[in-house]
């Protein structure tokens, strides 16, 4: 899954630092609040040049910055190019890291790749690609409706249901897809294309999701 080419990583990882999942903030030192038993929050910034550069790449290093400051999450950022990508990204997921941002299209493929092998890792990148819709305004929008991409028999069945995006909604989808489209279509056979489950830090993920959206009119 991954945001779409209008906004670019560093806006979206600013943005995230300043949401939480509704309950306790982490603690100074990464670790979850009291009653939490979810691990650390750790995000990861892969990008295509140094962040240095005054310009792209220290845009999105500034807000991983601010994660850091904000959330009190686990950081770390490397520049990764060429075969690096796939083995940095694999790298992170590996070290239980929640988010990994990919700064740039170029690391679409990477993403999708590994994706389905690291269903505890939420994979970001900075531009659009054909692996499932764009999730901007994604919390308010009715299920199934982006025009421009294909989905699933299921996720068109949610839609016949009315459903509409609320935070808690998708917090509970991307736990487990299919088990949520059954319960909310009673369509026990109902499969969606999403191939992996989010088994922590869902409602981080689903808070970011919500504060990435048009301003309201």
């Amino acid at each position: 899954m991954r945001i779409g080419g209008w906004m670019t990583v560093g806006a979206a990882l600013l943005v995230l630092a300043g949401c939480t999942s509704g309950g306790e903030a982490p603690k100074a030192d990464g670790t979850a609040p009291a009653g939490d038993q979810s691990k650390p929050f750790k995000v990861a910034l892969l990008t295509p040049g140094p962040v240095s550069d005054a310009g792209w790449d220290a845009m999105a290093y500034k807000g991983l910055q601010a994660i850091e400051k904000e959330l009190g999450a686990t950081v770390n950022n490397q520049e990764a190019t060429g075969s690096q990508k796939l083995d940095a990204m694999r790298s992170y997921a590996q070290d239980g890291y929640s988010l990994v941002f990919g700064h740039g299209f170029e690391y679409n493929d990477p993403a999708a790749e590994l994706g389905p092998a690291f269903p505890d890792t939420f994979f970001v990148t900075s531009s659009g690609g054909k692996t499932g819709p764009n999730l901007y305004g994604v919390v308010g929008r009715p299920a199934g409706s982006q025009e421009d991409y294909k989905y699933s028999d299921a996720l068109l069945k949610l839609k016949e249901t009315g459903e509409v995006w609320t935070v808690e909604d998708l917090a509970a989808y991307i736990t487990d897809p299919n088990k949520f489209v059954q319960e909310k279509t009673g369509d026990s056979s109902a499969r969606t294309k999403m191939t992996f489950k989010l088994n922590k830090n869902q409602a981080d993920i689903a808070a970011y999701l919500a504060s990435v959206a048009p301003a309201a009119q």
